[in-house]
């Protein structure tokens, strides 16, 4: 697969990595990427496990939690051989927040009424994106 190429031909020099997930978001003109739960975005985090079990040395997997993280597109159209924003691993979805809310980009510092919502929301996704890992450690591993 043309998308997993470049993590089959590092694999083998890996010893450690870090597994996150992502969407993009649309936010007025413009286009955010913004972090998930494992397993609920546009990463194929499946077939990436697959191919580092099958192809390096790793024994962990760090579980990054990058939920609610977003920050500017700054993908060049062509890079990668990717066009435009819009499908695999840069389809849109939408925000994890109302955006008449809070934008993408305020998330780190969202207003005092939305705190705690947050920071329950982030415990729940680390846990997900935990049991996630797990499960397909389990599938693939044991």
């Amino acid at each position: 697969m043309p998308e997993f190429l470049q993590l089959t031909k590092l694999a083998p020099y890996a010893f450690t990595t870090h597994f996150k997930d992502h969407i993009i978001v649309h936010d007025g003109e413009d286009y955010r990427v913004c972090g998930v739960p494992a397993g609920t975005g546009n990463i194929d985090l499946e077939e990436c496990f697959k191919i580092l079990i099958e192809n390096s040395m790793l024994t962990r997997i760090n579980v990054e939690m990058c939920f609610p993280y977003a920050i500017h597109f700054k993908r060049e159209p062509g890079t990668g051989g990717v066009f435009a924003v819009g499908e695999g691993a840069f389809k849109v979805g939408q925000p994890p927040y109302d955006l008449n809310v809070i934008k993408p980009l305020d998330y780190y510092y969202p207003p005092a009424e939305l705190l705690e919502q947050m920071i329950e929301d982030q415990e729940k996704g680390a846990e997900q994106s935990v049991r996630y890992a797990l499960a397909l450690r389990d599938k693939y591993c044991c």
